[in-house]
């Protein structure tokens, strides 16, 4: 939704940093997503600890991007 945003709301663009870091956050989030899958040897509460930590996090980021104003709008 926020990459939408960024391209289809011209005064988005001051927040060009954020969208960079939302690339970054995702590529991270499919690296250790599949490095849960291919590496079995990660004992159970590491594996579940680290499943809950990219939960609340995308819950915070997300919460994070939704609130962001286009530049212009005082607010």
């Amino acid at each position: 939704s926020f990459w939408y945003l960024y391209i289809a709301v011209e005064e988005m663009d001051c927040h060009r940093g954020f969208l960079i870091m939302s690339i970054v956050w995702v590529i991270a989030e499919f690296i250790v997503i599949a490095y849960l899958f291919l590496v079995r040897e990660i004992p159970k509460i590491a594996r579940e600890s680290i499943k809950m930590v990219l939960a609340f996090s995308n819950i915070w980021f997300g919460l994070f991007v939704f609130s962001l104003q286009p530049c212009g709008i005082a607010g």
